[in-house]
């Protein structure tokens, strides 16, 4: 790791508003047994993929010999941004969406 990540600022705007889209559409279309948990393992993919999605961009920016390690505990901190993030708009949809439905 260099110290920084040098993503684009459209990169990051794009991964930062892809977060809240992501909770709007689980809430609308899924309807899951344990909401809680579905939302963990959502956030934690959305981590994940970020974190990837910076280290391939590093990685092809600057070439050289890279540790993935180091990049791993990224996701913490990610994930971390991620609970929020997706959850409450995912709340918020699943809300409209039972009240539209009724209550259902």
């Amino acid at each position: 790791m260099h110290g920084f990540i040098s993503l684009p600022n459209a990169w990051s705007l794009a991964l930062l508003s892809l977060a809240p889209l992501i909770g709007v559409a689980a809430g609308i279309w899924v309807k899951p047994k344990h909401p809680f948990v579905l939302w963990l393992i959502y956030c934690a993919c959305y981590a994940a993929a970020v974190v990837w999605i910076a280290f391939g961009y590093e990685s092809t920016k600057f070439p050289g010999t890279y540790d993935l390690q180091p990049w791993a505990f990224l996701v913490i901190p990610v994930f971390i941004f991620a609970l929020p993030a997706i959850g409450l708009p995912w709340a918020a949809a699943s809300a409209l969406r039972r009240a539209a439905n009724g209550g259902a």
